[in-house]
């Protein structure tokens, strides 16, 4: 559903409805669906949306399918309208949730950070639990205003393959710069402590729902991490060193097809 929602405030709207469908097994337990019908409580909640109605049915496996209407703004923002010379921006960090994925899979159990649980883990639970929240619970933003933004794409499946797309749709080139991506403290702690590769998290990471846009001086709110060129999709890293971004660079659902 959070999917739904950030897919929509990309193109500049504001979600409104949502309708459900699910099929479920006959063996399910009633707490564990009281848990899902909760989860879509709170999300619900959180955007304001309201259900519409859907359709329930048995299955042999869990299967979900939730769609999110809204109102468009006042235009419609498409990957498709980057322009070469424009400054390319993210709303926020990006291979936040991918980390605390990471951290998740190490333990092999649900953290139930709802519930206030912490847990005595290095490099310390006040550098874990943003992470772990990120994968869990993300949060997504509207964008403040459509004033002079011109391409915007979801970072849903990762920065490097979400921004060859746009590049691809609008016919463009980018150069980005690590030394101007939004990492946190806890990022490199998390790195740092596990022996982790950040740049992979914070290339190929998806989830976490942040923005990725291009536009001409944007400020508050966005941070600057490159510019629009004619050809090309590429990071500069901190000593000079070229890496070529594409279809590589993150999750693609149908590249074994």
């Amino acid at each position: 559903m959070v999917r739904n929602v950030s897919d929509i405030y990309a193109m500049g709207g504001t979600p409104r409805w949502a309708t459900l469908a699910m099929a479920l097994p006959e063996e399910m337990q009633v707490n564990t669906f009281e848990g899902l019908l909760k989860g879509i409580k709170n999300c619900c909640s959180r955007y304001d949306l309201g259900v519409l109605g859907g359709d329930l049915s048995k299955a042999e496996t869990t299967m979900l399918s939730m769609t999110v209407l809204g109102w468009p703004g006042q235009r419609t923002l498409r990957r498709s309208s980057a322009r070469t010379g424009q400054k390319i921006y993210l709303t926020g960090p990006v291979g936040e949730a991918a980390l605390g994925l990471y951290v998740l899979k190490s333990l092999k159990r649900p953290v139930r950070l709802e519930e206030g649980e912490t847990l005595n883990i290095e490099p310390g639970w006040t550098v874990v639990e943003p992470l772990i929240r990120r994968a869990c619970l993300p949060e997504v933003v509207p964008l403040p205003s459509s004033d002079g933004i011109g391409a915007t794409i979801d970072i849903s499946d990762g920065l490097g393959i979400d921004l060859w797309r746009l590049c691809t749709a609008s016919g463009v080139g980018a150069r980005i710069y690590w030394d101007r991506l939004p990492i946190t403290e806890e990022m490199k702690a998390l790195a740092e402590a596990f022996g982790l590769k950040l740049m992979e998290f914070v290339l190929s990471g998806g989830e976490d729902y942040q923005l990725l846009l291009t536009g001409d001086g944007l400020k508050e709110g966005f941070f600057e991490i490159g510019e629009v060129t004619t050809s090309g999709c590429e990071i500069v890293m901190s000593d000079g060193r070229a890496i070529e971004l594409g279809p590589n660079r993150g999750y693609e659902h149908f590249r074994t097809l």
